[in-house]
């Protein structure tokens, strides 16, 4: 993931922009740079979990690395925490639904194709054994509703999935003018999902899995909780949010062990820095860039970081000359897509739809 980066309001994966400009609170051309600053470092943790963990698991360094990341998974967990923030305060900013979509599919699609097919493209040149692609497996995952059929490109597209989802739910909120009534929603999500991961209902019947997947129910509380840190940065500190964060921290229990929510809790702590603004000082011009590209990083940084090192240590090269390529590779190719092909083609798609609408209204 992540939400996962927007530039004026996203995801996993996800940056928050925003006009507002509260006390306390560092932004720049309309950016929140502490939340850019949280992505970016979500999406190292998860490259690096990749590149020492992950890779371990599937292929095997020729020699035991000089350290792994085992926990870098979590940085999803924070890229969910921020795209609930984002998102909800994106949303309320909306006229009309489709306000919502177009937003969503400017961001996050463009930049997800030209990833797909750039991995694939990798992995018909050069294969991973067990991580072939397929033609048909390029177009499905195309729609981000892929996963039932075929595999994912890279794995990583998981997460997206999810996302999805939880813009879906926000979507249908909107559009039944229910938003006013979000903490409702949030305490309802929460409760269900408790109830999800402490029975196990997810691994009673592979369909009943996908339903409760679809409805976001084993994520929910991290998302509640980028919401209910938003709501305390719009309107400060009060009972109603915070009930939400305390809630929703308490049913990361349900999920994750001890160890886990050793970091969880950092995520919280964050956060709580973030909207208190005490945070201000994190915001260091490369963290900041780090966040700037991190969706792009993270789209595609798994399967052909993996390729490069796979062929690096096929010549016999070491880890650090090995994952360091790779790393140095990936953060070329997410630069280049951010300023090359998610920054324009988000102003074309918003640019167009602008025009539809002044049209549609004029």
């Amino acid at each position: 993931m992540a939400s996962a980066p927007p530039r004026d309001a996203v995801h996993i994966s996800s940056a928050a922009s925003t006009t507002e400009r509260s006390p306390g609170l560092k932004v720049s051309d309309g950016r929140l740079l502490e939340l850019d600053v949280f992505r970016g470092i979500a999406a190292l943790v998860v490259v690096i979990y990749h590149y020492t963990q992950r890779y371990h698991e599937l292929f095997r360094h020729p020699e035991l690395p000089p350290f792994r990341l085992t926990l870098g998974y979590l940085g999803v967990e924070l890229f969910f925490m921020i795209s609930g923030f984002v998102i909800f305060m994106t949303v309320l900013r909306c006229k009309v639904p489709a306000d919502f979509v177009v937003s969503r599919f400017s961001r996050i699609f463009p930049p997800f194709w030209f990833a797909v097919i750039l991995t694939a493209t990798v992995l018909a040149i050069a294969p991973l054994p067990g991580l072939e692609v397929t033609i048909t497996q390029v177009f499905l995952n195309f729609t981000l509703m892929h996963k039932p059929f075929v595999p994912h490109v890279d794995g990583v597209y998981w997460t997206l999935t999810v996302e999805l989802c939880f813009y879906a739910l926000v979507c249908l909120a909107f559009a039944c003018g229910a938003l006013d009534k979000i903490r409702l929603f949030c305490w309802v999500w929460l409760i269900a999902g408790a109830i999800t991961v402490a029975t196990g209902l997810a691994e009673v019947d592979v369909w009943v899995g996908r339903i409760i997947g679809y409805l976001v129910l084993t994520y929910g509380q991290l998302f509640v909780a980028g919401i209910a840190f938003y709501i305390v940065r719009r309107d400060g500190w009060s009972f109603g949010p915070l009930s939400l964060i305390i809630g929703s921290y308490a049913v990361n229990f349900l999920r994750y062990d001890l160890v886990e929510m050793a970091f969880i809790t950092v995520f919280y702590a964050a956060f709580i820095g973030f909207v208190s603004g005490w945070l201000k000082w994190i915001a260091l011009r490369p963290l900041v860039f780090l966040g700037t590209i991190s969706y792009s990083l993270y789209l595609t940084h798994q399967n052909i970081g993996y390729r490069i090192m796979k062929s690096l240590y096929e010549g016999g090269f070491d880890f650090w000359i090995s994952t360091g390529t790779a790393l140095a590779v990936a953060l070329t190719i997410a630069s280049a897509m951010t300023y090359f092909i998610e920054r324009p083609s988000l102003k074309l798609i918003r640019s167009l739809y602008r025009r539809f609408r002044t049209i549609r209204t004029g």
